[in-house]
This record gives structure tokens, sequence and C-alpha cells, in this order.
């Protein structure tokens, strides 16, 4: 199993429009012998990207991972951990980068500094001064459901292995206590599990037995998959999920959790080296996702998330997004 490399943090933000690129240079131009050359697994991808979206990506937020959209896109302030190239079939704005920024210095290595775009040169030029690390490539090797940049039909893989993934887990360690309103999963020895989406409501409580505290969701993978969302909305906030942390000697909820596992001293945006295998599987969701302060990535790859929505932490999460639409 690929250990998944970093935690990645996204800081909601009140942006403004997009802001003017302050580098006048002459866009690089690549004949599409750059790609992605690993195969589209989920743990490749959350190992590498933020976002790994199939359509349009709406994301002005601050977002410090690498993207990846397969449609229109407006980006926010990002790359402050980027650890892989950017793709983005046609951009329709960004604001700002700031590479490698929240890279501890011995990880600055794999900080990466590159955004290849399919616009032509004319399109983005009518917006702003193309920046030295933009780079095109010739829109001959887009097709609507597959990029020259990703493996063919990467999302209809990444479909597929979600719903194997919810295959493969048990309910037996699942238990629902509907007068309190709790449910129960214990990953002490399964590391995932199925719950019915039925069984979590906006204000459900989940609590993760066999966690004891942050560090744990990097040394297993554990995946939760919730099924039977379909097209109906779903609503994911992770300050209702807890585990009890054996160091404060109480329930802790994991957004809180893993935000502080994830930031160094104070709240300066900084990755540790590490990792968080913690995956919420929603495989048959069609409609929308909205999360509040998401921990743990989020892989719906038929489902359009909406990360903007999610109340009083909307846009936080530690984590990456696989999803066919995102805003």
């Amino acid at each position: 199993m690929k250990k998944f490399k970093l935690l990645k943090r996204a800081l909601a933000a009140t942006v403004s429009a997009a802001l003017a690129m302050s580098i006048v240079a002459v866009p690089n131009v690549s004949a599409g012998t750059t790609i992605y050359n690993k195969t589209c697994s989920v743990e490749n991808i959350f190992s590498d990207f933020q976002y790994f979206i199939n359509g349009n990506a709406d994301i002005t937020q601050h977002q410090v991972g690498s993207v990846y959209a397969g449609g229109t896109a407006k980006i926010g302030s990002f790359g402050d951990g980027a650890i892989q190239d950017s793709y983005v079939r046609n951009l329709e704005s960004i604001i700002s980068t700031n590479f490698g920024a929240y890279l501890p210095d011995d990880m600055k290595k794999y900080k990466s500094e590159l955004l290849y775009v399919g616009n032509t040169q004319a399109e983005l030029e009518a917006n702003w001064a193309v920046p030295s690390w933009m780079y095109l490539y010739d829109p001959k090797y887009i097709k609507p459901t597959t990029d020259a940049y990703v493996e063919a039909n990467a999302f209809a893989g990444l479909i597929t292995q979600s719903q194997s993934m919810a295959d493969a887990a048990v309910s037996s360690n699942v238990s629902v206590n509907s007068s309190s309103n709790v449910v129960t999963i214990d990953l002490t020895t399964n590391k995932s599990a199925t719950v019915k989406a039925s069984d979590i409501k906006a204000d459900t409580t989940v609590m993760l037995k066999g966690i004891s505290k942050a560090a744990d969701f990097g040394t297993s993978q554990y995946t939760i998959s919730v099924i039977g969302i379909g097209s109906s909305t779903f609503n994911l906030n992770s300050k209702n999920v807890v585990y009890y942390d054996t160091t404060a000697g109480s329930n802790v909820n994991i957004s809180d959790a893993l935000r502080a596992y994830a930031i160094e001293a104070g709240d300066v945006q900084i990755l540790k080296k590490g990792s968080m295998k913690l995956i919420w599987n929603m495989p048959d969701a069609t409609g929308t996702i909205t999360c509040g302060a998401l921990a743990g990535h989020l892989l719906a790859p038929r489902a359009y998330v909406d990360v903007d929505s999610g109340g009083a932490y909307a846009g936080h999460h530690e984590g990456g997004i696989i999803a066919a639409s995102v805003k």
C-alpha cells in the first residue's frame, strides 16, 4: 500500500476577484510529453493531489496542494505545499501562488512549481500576463473524459476502485444507537467499514473506536464507506466524528485533532512530514456532498462536492478530494 505522503490543509478564506499576474512572460509550450506517470489509483492520487476533479472545479478558497481539473477551473491562492505538477484543462481564473511556502526544509526537494493548462496562449493573455511557471499543452491531447496527462479512463478506474473498497468492507463493526443518535465504528481489528447513509444525520455523533491519537491515522489505512447516498444530498461534518484520545483523557473530534496534527506551532500552515490515510468513501453518491470541517480524504468520484457551504468551517479540510466536480 502506497504511503499517503502529506496532510494537505485547505484554509477557508475570503478572496477578491482574480488578480492580474505580476510576472510578464511568454508561456512555455509543452508537446504533451510531460505526463503524470503513475497509475491513477486512489492511493497515488491522494498522495499527490489535494483536488482531483473529473469536471469543473470552482476552488477559490485558499488551498495548499496540487490540482487536477478535467473541466473549467477557478483557482484561488494555491501551491504552498504542492509536491506534484498541477493540470487544468481550461483555466478561467487564478488568484496567486506561493509554491513550497509551507513545506519544511527537508521536504523542499519535493516542491512542484508547474501548472499545465489546456488553454490557448491567446485565451490566457486576454486575461493576464502569463507567468513562467505556467505551461500550455496542445488542446488536441485533451478529450472530454480523458487527458494526455493522466491515464485513459482514469475516473472510470477510480469509480471501480471506490466500489471495490466498499464491497471489501464489513458492516459488522458498526453499531447504531438511534435513541442517543450515535453511530459507533470499531476499527480496532477491521480497518474498514460500511455505514448506511440513512444512519448518519446532520447531528449524528460518529464514534471511532480503535483510535487513540491523531497519528494513528498515519499508521494504517482506515476506510469508511457511506453507502446508499445516491442522488440525495449528504452532509459530512467531521466536528461530529470523535475518538477517545488517551493523552487528553476525553473524546476529541477528528477535525480539530487532524488540524493540530498538520500544523506546527501557532496557526502557521506548515505541512508535517508524515501521512494521513483516513478515507471517507462514497461510491454510489451522485448528488451533492456538503463538507463542513472535513477531516480525512474524500473519495466521491461520481458526486458534486460543496466545500464552500459547510457552515462556519467551510473550506477547512485535512486531506484530498476526488470528485466529479467541486465548489
